[in-house]
């Protein structure tokens, strides 16, 4: 009878607990500003970009990501000359570059 109700009593508090981290398909993914986000949380941060005919790259936490790629738990979804679109732990974030670091394709 103790172990059906123990049993019992982590069903109960297990099934809302993997509730919470389900996300809506359906639902638009909310984009994160990260240049007007503030407080402790640590966010990705952009330090390089860079653009050419064949490729656009980005520097993110000191790792090199090739749009479309995947790294350092994130996907990089989009690169321009002002900010980079990532994908990390299911949300979307705007990246914006942190100085003047763009590198032009020299041709």
């Amino acid at each position: 009878m103790k172990n059906r109700l123990l049993c019992t009593l982590i069903v109960a508090w297990a099934v809302p607990c993997t509730a919470e981290t389900l996300r809506d398909p359906t639902q638009p993914h909310q984009v994160v500003d990260t240049g007007t986000v503030g407080g402790s949380t640590k966010h990705p941060m952009l330090t390089s970009v860079l653009i050419a005919k064949d490729r656009r790259v980005a520097v993110i936490d000191g790792v090199t990501l090739m749009e479309g790629s995947r790294g350092a738990g994130m996907e990089l979804i989009e690169v321009s000359a002002t900010g980079a679109l990532v994908r990390k732990d299911g949300r979307i974030m705007r990246l914006t570059l942190s100085g003047a670091n763009m590198t032009k394709e020299r041709r």
